[in-house]
């Protein structure tokens, strides 16, 4: 290759390689940028590389010499170039057309593509000088500003791609219907909004007004008029709040009117409305209202938010709120609007739409298999219209079959927060392919989703007897086998638990290494017609004769406990956004879904969701049914034991440690061979040791604690505060970043 080239692709020509192949070229820019970071992004560059290399065209070449002549750095070159490429390349597969060199050509002659902080400023400025301009007027205005042709399509889509992110939700733009841009800064410089006060608002010192004060919503650098900032924060609900220094709101109480203010310096003005001054319903603002939510509902018919409404109406009158009215949920009320977070909406219709949207993108998310996709949808589809006939059925039953699309069905019927109209609709969904299901491997699929409604409606023994019916029709089927494998650990029958296990050759085994140990545990001697020992209720000859019987308590812990986790991991449900909620507080960087993957693996997640998640009351109410007796009362002891922080006092490796609670000082002897191997005297953790019948043993997560730190560690314990303790546990991993000051720069 020649030198020239090859120093604009590669800045330094490596030594060793040789250049003119491509398949060195692409392995270069392969190294260069991962494919995690910028995907596909090499791939295009080894194009320009061989466009560059055979010149075709040569007005690739040609172009990059002229813009590094201007002074263009080669690296700010090669990436438009690469841009360019990118461009028509979506626009093939976008169009299923083929490559038009003329137009790539002459979009390579319209580079450098215009400065992005000139581009980025240009966008609102054209936006202020013509509220609710048309998007794509916007487009060519904007175009024109910077001096570019009207047909310079490459700039065209840099102008699309910064207008899309000013209209994010922390951005300076916003887009109403009808395609018009407004800037929101400007729209709502000097607005007042009201709110009233709720018991809960006024007694926490709060103001929680998402709907009410949603114009403001995208300022997060407020301060009182003192200069105090208020701290804008998100509730679990997604309602966003304000909470400033105590007394904030002076002597506002539950019921008041508040007329709220924002400066342009993002100063709140707060001010009590009397009763008397209370404005009244304006029926021509309502009327104004519900005109511009109906403008907004007509195209896509889904709901609209509050922010959106108040804009339209200050397009339409720049002095709509210059004066206090009703508060925004009263005028929307007022307009015959129902109201759901910070969205309104006139019909259910458009709630159900809105729930079939996301449905759609949670589908398209989950399922990278085009089939399984389809799956999916067609189920979610028929379990919604109870006219469905027996094709569709059959066909969705046929679908069901894949793990994978069974338990995402499942859990979108049941949702996360068991509602007794989700799991009857799921129940009348499974019922109508009960009665559609004629082959076994159908029947197994109805009887499987028969046994979920069941465990919802917390009837582990009803759940059972579906689950042994699709067993029995199609004893090979993996859901089927899986969970009736699960039901039988839950039952102490190790054996059984075992062999199903065995035979899914399923990778994850913790379930399995913890059932086999006990699968040969000598036969109990009881009479053919007395109870089984396992609490059934049923006869022994007809539940355990011939099966292992259950060993001694203290040596069942680690499998009584790995039963309450296997419940948290397979219930589904509120089960999982609970582990989810732990995990993200006990990754390292929530925002980093590896962490979050990673951190499940951390038994301290499960554990604070079992323990101060109140799931192990959850799993005795839904379980407890299958456990055997003295399993459920020992549970039961475990329930109340707090964690705390305990100092080793003596180690008798291989065999148990005692400690004291250095919270009460009480001092107990545990059962414990792994960390009685490594442990020293003096040394503090983090845990919880429990009854196990005869002594105590340590069940879930542990965590050792630094010197110091035991009492900050105790009053999360003290407190029960689980998410708190994760994000301790994630601190451990989290090493401090030095800090950087004039006289001690760090390297």
């Amino acid at each position: 290759m020649d030198e020239a080239k090859a120093r604009f692709l590669f800045g330094e020509v490596p030594d060793g390689m040789d250049l003119d192949d491509a398949d060195v070229r692409a392995l270069l820019f392969e190294e260069a940028v991962p494919s995690e970071d910028r995907p596909a992004w090499a791939a295009l560059q080894s194009v320009i590389a061989n466009q560059i290399a055979d010149d075709t065209p040569a007005e690739v070449w040609q172009v990059a010499q002229d813009l590094v002549g201007r002074g263009i750095d080669r690296g700010v070159v090669l990436e438009q170039l690469t841009l360019n490429l990118t461009f028509f390349t979506r626009r093939i597969l976008a169009e299923q057309s083929p490559f038009d060199e003329a137009a790539y050509v002459a979009a390579l002659h319209r580079l450098p593509l215009p400065d992005p902080d000139d581009a980025a400023a240009a966008v609102p400025d054209a936006v202020l000088a013509c509220q609710g301009i048309d998007g794509d007027h916007l487009v060519h205005v904007v175009l024109a500003g910077l001096g570019r042709e009207p047909d310079d399509v490459l700039t065209e889509e840099l102008i699309s791609h910064l207008v899309d992110d000013l209209v994010e939700d922390d951005g300076p733009l916003a887009l109403l219907a009808g395609d018009r841009m407004v800037h929101v800064g400007d729209l709502t410089a000097g607005v007042v909004m009201t709110h009233r006060l709720s018991d809960t608002e006024a007694r926490l010192g709060m103001i929680v007004g998402t709907f009410d004060l949603a114009t403001f919503w995208r300022r997060d650098d407020l301060t009182l008029p003192d200069g105090t900032p208020i701290d804008v924060y998100e509730e679990e609900s997604g309602d966003l709040g304000w909470r400033g220094r105590e007394g904030w709101l002076g002597a506002s109480g539950p019921g008041d009117l508040l007329a709220l203010r924002v400066s342009d310096a993002g100063v709140v003005s707060i001010s009590a409305i009397p009763a008397s001054d209370e404005p009244e319903t304006d029926q021509g603002l309502v009327a104004r209202l519900r005109a511009a939510y109906d403008r907004a509902v007509e195209e896509p018919w889904l709901p609209v938010e509050a922010e959106e409404l108040v804009l339209d109406l200050l397009l339409e009158d720049r002095t709509t709120f210059d004066i206090p009215r009703l508060p925004l949920a009263d005028l929307c009320a007022a307009a015959g609007l129902q109201r759901r977070g910070d969205e309104v909406a006139h019909d259910q219709s458009v709630w159900d739409n809105e729930e079939a949207s996301l449905r759609m993108w949670r589908v398209i998310h989950h399922f990278e298999d085009k089939e399984d996709r389809l799956a999916a949808m067609e189920a979610l589809e028929a379990a919604a219209d109870e006219s469905a006939d027996a094709v569709v059925l059959k066909s969705v039953l046929k679908g069901l079959q894949t793990h994978e699309v069974l338990i995402f069905v499942a859990d979108e019927l049941l949702g996360g927060d068991d509602s007794k109209e989700a799991i009857e609709s799921t129940d009348r969904f499974a019922q109508r392919l009960l009665q559609a299901a004629k082959r076994p491997a159908e029947i197994a699929v109805a009887r499987w989703l028969c046994c979920v409604v069941a465990e919802r409606r917390r009837e582990p023994l009803v759940a059972e007897r579906h689950l042994q019916i699709a067993l029995n029709s199609a004893p090979s089927w993996g859901p089927a086998v899986d969970r009736a494998a699960w039901y039988a650990s839950d039952r102490g029958d190790a054996r059984t638990a075992a062999q199903l296990w065995r035979s899914l050759d399923a990778e994850d085994t913790r379930d399995l290494d913890v059932v086999e140990p006990f699968e040969d545990t000598p036969t109990r001697l009881l009479g053919r017609n007395q109870p089984c020992w396992c609490g059934s209720g049923r006869k022994y000859k007809n539940c355990h004769l011939n099966r292992p019987a259950l060993p001694p308590l203290p040596d069942r812990v680690a499998w009584i406990y790995r039963k309450a986790a296997a419940f948290l991991e397979r219930r589904g449900g509120a089960a999982e956004l609970a582990l989810v909620e732990y995990a993200q507080a006990r990754a390292v960087d929530p925002d980093d879904d590896d962490d979050i993957l990673e951190a499940f693996d951390d038994p301290i997640v499960i554990d604070c969701a079992l323990t101060e998640g109140g799931w192990f009351q959850r799993f005795l109410d839904e379980r407890g049914p299958l456990l055997p007796e003295d399993e459920v009362t020992l549970v039961t002891a475990w329930m109340p034991v707090r964690r705390t922080v305990y100092e080793i006092v003596e180690v008798r490796p291989g065999t148990g440690v005692t400690v004291r609670d250095v919270a009460t000082g009480d001092q107990l002897d545990v059962h414990e061979q792994s960390l009685s191997e490594e442990a020293q005297v003096g040394g503090l953790i983090c845990a919880r040791a429990v009854p196990d019948g005869e002594s105590h043993q340590f069940i879930g997560g542990m965590f050792p604690v630094a010197p110091g730190k035991e009492l900050d560690i105790l009053a999360l314990c003290e407190d029960g505060e689980g998410y708190e303790l994760c994000e301790a546990v994630a601190a451990l991993q989290d090493p401090p970043v030095p800090e950087d000051t004039e006289d001690e720069p760090w390297p």
